[in-house]
């Protein structure tokens, strides 16, 4: 198999990623386990594209959820585990997690026990009954480490919820990795990034152009071979910071042809991470990867009709703006996985956020960790079917209002 990689960014990837094990050595103590996982497939898809982003896809076609799993990377082999381990982390959430005790919260206060509300992952109007007997399970908060009892219902990815019928059920927070750390860690990076796309998806277009930032800006060399790979494909590459008051930097990337004639002409793709670089590197790459998603048509998210939808003109607008904001400031590269969740934790508590909390859903036995997050404060504005503006978003709200 042709190996794809960035510049040399392969002999040093160790330097682009928080893993405590190269990918090979990842990708080899997995493939064993693909039959358990109902992976029959790992297709490369770089070629289907001109940008030529290492790309793969993970198949299982007995999933629950979704059949396709895409992974990007700086390399064939970043790409392939990126792949496999999505396919892995929605092949255990979509196992059902034995609940560890029933009945209310307010039995719950009784006892003293700290509990989850997931009264902003209910349907509008809805609260959450304090008298109503439900299924939990032991969960950590991320920052105090102390145990926490989540409904089952809201960490649940089997399509089920008998317990709290309507409740949004998402990927939001779910994340995998070689420790329970690794794991915790992309979790925590990925409600980040939500809380940062919802927050500045609020603002007036003029703000959010306001905020684009050139390639050249990060000054790291696998970020300008990015940015070269896609000015030779012909097509234009545009960053955005949307880091929001807790400070880890978050990089949106759109990718797409200056003229644009439909709906998935332009691509995007967000990134948050505590080396900026590492933010943008991410970005990048999902909007490389969002690009061979569509061109491929696997994904079974994506609605046959959109094929057929016109060019997004806020979309194109957006890809045509003018570099003017300075990159995100964060830590420098090379700081390890501990230094980068410390950052994290002190971005939560400068910005008075609530401790997120996460629940271990398994994996040991296929020698890997996943895990799902959750908070009720940041905001999941793309994720939660059933969102609506919490404090945070009315912030930003009545902060352009005024």
């Amino acid at each position: 198999m042709r190996i794809d990689t960035l510049g040399d960014v392969a002999g040093r990837a160790s330097s682009y990623s928080d893993r405590i094990c190269p990918p090979r050595e990842t990708l080899a103590r997995l493939r064993p386990h693909f039959p358990a996982l109902g992976i029959t497939r790992l297709a490369r898809q770089t070629g289907l594209d001109v940008v030529g982003v290492p790309c793969f896809s993970a198949i299982r076609p007995n999933a629950k959820t979704l059949a396709a799993s895409q992974g990007k990377g700086i390399d064939d082999a970043t790409a392939m585990v990126s792949a496999v381990m999505e396919a892995a982390e929605m092949a255990i959430a979509e196992r059902l997690v034995p609940a560890d005790w029933t009945g209310t919260a307010h039995t719950l206060e009784a006892m003293g026990a700290t509990w989850f509300n997931p009264w902003r992952m209910l349907p509008f109007g809805e609260t959450f009954d304090l008298d109503h007997t439900v299924s939990w399970v032991a969960g950590r908060g991320l920052i105090s480490g102390r145990p926490v009892l989540v409904p089952r219902d809201a960490i649940r990815f089997d399509g089920e919820a008998p317990d709290l019928p309507g409740i949004a059920l998402s990927s939001n927070g779910l994340a995998s990795g070689n420790t329970r750390t690794e794991a915790e860690f992309h979790a925590l990076c990925e409600l980040i990034e939500r809380d940062a796309t919802a927050l500045w998806s609020l603002l007036p277009i003029a703000r959010q152009k306001s905020q684009a930032v050139a390639a050249s800006s990060f000054e790291e060399a696998t970020v300008d071979d990015l940015a070269g790979r896609v000015r030779r494909a012909g097509l234009r590459l545009q960053l955005f910071d949307l880091t929001s008051d807790i400070g880890v930097p978050t990089v949106m990337a759109m990718v797409g042809p200056e003229v644009s004639g439909s709906y998935f002409d332009v691509a995007a793709g967000t990134g948050t991470h505590p080396v900026p670089a590492r933010a943008a590197l991410r970005a990048i790459t999902e909007a490389a990867q969002s690009r061979i998603t569509a061109i491929a048509g696997g994904r079974d998210d994506i609605a046959t009709a959109d094929y057929e939808l016109g060019p997004d003109g806020m979309a194109a607008d957006l890809l045509l703006a003018r570099p003017q904001a300075p990159p995100p400031l964060g830590l420098p590269s090379g700081g390890g996985l501990g230094s980068a969740m410390a950052f994290l934790i002190r971005g939560l508590a400068a910005a008075g956020i609530a401790e997120p909390v996460a629940v271990a859903l398994g994996g040991d036995s296929f020698d890997i960790s996943v895990v799902r997050a959750l908070s009720d404060v940041l905001e999941d504005r793309e994720a939660n079917a059933n969102w609506r503006p919490g404090p945070r978003a009315i912030a930003v709200l009545l902060d352009e209002a005024a």
